[in-house]
C-alpha cells in the first residue's frame, strides 16, 4: 500500500485487518511490520497500524503473534514519540497507540 491518496484501498486494507472496532486478525500482525515501515511518510498506515496494536494490547491472547513485531514495535514506538513531538492534529488518537506499544493497556 504505497498511494496515500487510494482511500477506497487503504479503507478496504483497514476493514480486512480490524474488525468491530475491537478484534484482529493474525493477517493483521502479517502486516504490522509494513504498515509501521510506511507510517513515517503515510497517515493512513500511521493511523492503521496504530488501531492493530491498540487492539492487539489488550487481553485477547495476541502475545505470541506480537513477538514476531519487537523490532516494528520499537521502530514504531520512536516513530510515534517524534510524532507527537509536532502537536498533531490526531494528538489523542496518536498517544493511545503509544501507550498501546509501551504496554499500558488501560
Amino acid at each position: 500500500m504505497k498511494r496515500e491518496d487510494d482511500a477506497e484501498a487503504w479503507d478496504e486494507l483497514d476493514h480486512r485487518l480490524v474488525l468491530e472496532q475491537d478484534l484482529v486478525f493474525p493477517a493483521s500482525f502479517a502486516s504490522w511490520p509494513h504498515l509501521v515501515r510506511l507510517a513515517a511518510r503515510s497517515s493512513r498506515a500511521r493511523g492503521l497500524a496504530g488501531s492493530i496494536i491498540r487492539r492487539a494490547a489488550g487481553h485477547h491472547g495476541c502475545d505470541h503473534l506480537l513477538a514476531n513485531c519487537a523490532g516494528a514495535i520499537t521502530e514504531f514506538r520512536a516513530l510515534l514519540d517524534r510524532y507527537l513531538r509536532s502537536r498533531p492534529t490526531d494528538y489523542l488518537e496518536t498517544f493511545l497507540a503509544l501507550l498501546a506499544v509501551a504496554e499500558q493497556y488501560h
